[in-house]
């Protein structure tokens, strides 16, 4: 992270912010070579761009277990996004979060019919309510968030690994 935050500030017009969690070497799964991680990373290919002096954050996930990652992932990187555009000086404009294999699982399905099934409620909003300048520093209670109504919680949506 600090070395495209670096970049950012110092080449704010590049078009190569990318931050990427994936080792070849690490993910293989081929004859000679022996895999180094149980799980391959499934989210965190970040594109960083500067726009019109704003700051977009796209991030690619490669696999995305719906009901139960993706909505956590929204909202870390959408923090992150808020992080990246203090330290950088930038006013933060755009998340944009794609995937290329989103997927529910066939024991989930129950869970997601009454999660599609509950009334629609407006989204809450995030401040940050406490500032640093180096992004590491940074830590939940630095955020706000308000205007929050949830629905009340599922809490036995099975996950696969």
């Amino acid at each position: 992270f600090a070395a495209v935050i670096q970049q950012i500030k110092e080449r704010p017009h590049l078009r190569t912010h990318f931050i990427s969690p994936w080792i070849p070497q690490y993910n293989f799964r081929i004859e000679g070579r022996t895999q180094k991680v149980v799980v391959c990373p499934c989210h965190g290919w970040i594109h960083l761009r500067i726009l019109d002096g704003k700051l977009t954050l796209h991030m690619f996930q490669r696999s995305a277990d719906v009901p139960v990652g993706v909505p956590a992932n929204m909202v870390q990187y959408a923090a992150l996004l808020m992080m990246i555009a203090h330290v950088t000086g930038y006013e933060p404009y755009e998340y944009v979060h794609s995937f290329s294999d989103a997927h529910i699982y066939v024991d989930q399905i129950d869970r997601v019919k009454e999660i599609i099934a509950r009334e629609a409620r407006p989204f809450p909003t995030v401040k940050m309510i406490t500032t640093h300048d180096n992004i590491f520093d940074f830590r939940k209670d630095d955020f706000e968030l308000s205007d929050y109504n949830p629905h009340p919680a599922i809490k036995d949506i099975p996950v696969a690994i």
